[in-house]
């Protein structure tokens, strides 16, 4: 009997880890508050915008936005880092990597460029279970700041 109850709490922990994390597209995949993903080192809140829902084997994207912490909201203005915005795929409990490395490009509308906000494509995941996307700020080679934003699918 005590076996049972530890495999059902287990099972009831990972259903719960897998649908606190994955968001269909258009939502964000952070944790809720006005700070979904604290920078601060540089005063920045940030937010992940999946344009599907990120799944294992396929090309994913999302949309990260950046903002003031102190003085704007997820819905804006957005404004730009000081410095690189770089993603990094991340299996800590495998310990490795993607096989394709995430590409982050400024989003454009008819107007331009949009200060504060990314399109992160080329998010590939090489297996099911718990991945990292390491969001971070780089000046060069060097890593000024990074915040992790877990995923399980």
């Amino acid at each position: 009997m005590r076996y049972l109850k530890l495999v059902l709490f287990a099972m009831m922990m990972v259903t719960t880890a897998c649908n606190e994390t994955t968001k269909a597209p258009g939502q964000s995949n952070a944790s809720t508050g006005t700070c979904p993903l604290s920078f601060p080192k540089n005063g920045l809140c940030a937010e992940i915008i999946w344009k599907n829902t990120p799944a294992a084997y396929l090309d994913n994207s999302f949309q990260l936005r950046f903002w003031n912490a102190a003085a704007s909201t997820s819905s804006g203005p957005y404004i730009a880092p000081h410095h690189e915005v770089s993603v990094n795929l991340w299996m800590d409990s495998m310990g490795h990597g993607s096989t394709k490395t995430p590409v982050v490009t400024s989003a454009v509308d008819a107007g331009g460029v949009i200060p504060g906000v990314y399109e992160v494509s080329n998010v590939y995941f090489t297996m099911r279970g718990d991945w990292q996307v390491q969001i971070q700020l780089k000046n060069g080679s060097e890593v000024v700041e990074v915040v992790i934003d877990d995923q399980y699918f």
